[in-house]
């Protein structure tokens, strides 16, 4: 892709303890890099599961829908 963007827009977290949830609505533009250059924007949502080490959250899965 010559270009790409993720804007996350609403996202609604889960906290359990050392783990979370965190489910997020969002969009995603962009522009490929073979046929037409003209900016494509997709809705989509986003799903990831954080876990807390050493006092931060850091993201050990994602996935996109």
């Amino acid at each position: 892709m010559d270009f790409q963007q993720v804007n996350l827009d609403k996202c609604t977290v889960r906290v359990s303890g050392p783990t979370a949830n965190a489910e997020c609505d969002g969009s995603i533009t962009y522009v490929p890099k073979v046929g037409k250059k003209d900016p494509r924007t997709l809705t989509r949502q986003w799903d990831f599961a954080l876990q807390k080490d050493a006092g931060a959250w850091l993201i050990t899965t994602a996935a996109v829908r």
